[in-house]
């Protein structure tokens, strides 16, 4: 789920330590949800429930996605 609007700033927000600065994808914890947004981009958050967010990060660690580098 996407949503769009101010007032995401209450939740503490996480940067990877691979971030220079620039573009970087920063993420919450939210009630029973992850959320994540962009840096550049702080009004439009996806959400995701724990197994969705677990069922990518796993995707992303067996290089499922290396093909998009």
């Amino acid at each position: 789920m996407i949503s769009y609007g101010t007032g995401w700033s209450r939740y503490a927000w996480r940067r990877s330590s691979y971030c220079n600065g620039g573009e970087c994808a920063e993420i919450a914890r939210m009630d029973n949800m992850i959320a994540l947004r962009s840096s550049t981009a702080p009004d439009c958050v996806v959400h995701y429930s724990n197994e969705e967010w677990r069922a990518l990060v796993q995707a992303i660690r067996a290089g499922e996605f290396a093909d998009l580098e």
